[in-house]
């Protein structure tokens, strides 16, 4: 039954739109955006972003997202910023579901472990602000996108209520 209840939310009118490309402001309207710094590391400010449904019956369940971006992204200065995919902004709107972006130091910047660090701070970040986005750590659930695979499945290892992990187009062996 509760398969059938998300696969009928997915094949609304706004999934198919989302797929033909329209903007994904003209899909969704009712997630509030919430972007800030989780930490300071060694000059570094480590950007997280919180997309949470505005209705809905909360607490709701969360999905954690490592972006990708080759291990190339910011500057000598600066992180790449914290993002979701731009379908997950659509899925918390209809699925009720929080989806966290986390942003890490990339080579210019740091090194692997250092961005598991990264990445398990804002972890704690998000975790000590639960009750401010109305989430329930108790359902969480892990993704990334290339770069962001092999962080975010050794992330998923080690986050004891981690239920679910989606890699997306990754190159992992684990």
């Amino acid at each position: 039954m509760e398969a059938m209840l998300i696969m009928n939310k997915l094949l609304r009118p706004s999934f198919f739109s989302l797929l033909a490309g329209v903007t994904l402001s003209s899909v969704v309207s009712a997630v509030t955006i919430t972007e800030e710094i989780a930490l300071n590391v060694e000059g570094f400010e480590i950007p997280i972003m919180v997309v949470v449904p505005e209705e809905g019956v909360g607490p709701f369940p969360v999905v954690y997202h490592v972006h990708g971006g080759g291990w190339n992204g910011g500057t000598d200065t600066t992180v790449p910023e914290a993002s979701v995919p731009s379908g997950f902004r659509m899925l918390s709107d209809e699925l009720g579901v929080i989806h966290v972006g986390l942003a890490y130091r990339c080579k210019l910047q740091g090194s692997f472990p250092e961005a598991m660090d990264d990445l398990r701070a804002s972890v704690k970040w998000f975790e000590a602000k639960a009750d401010d986005f109305n989430a329930d750590l108790s359902r969480v659930g892990l993704s990334g996108g290339s770069a962001g695979t092999p962080l975010s499945a050794l992330l998923a290892q080690e986050i004891v209520a981690s239920r679910t992990y989606v890699g997306l187009y990754g190159v992992y062996d684990m």
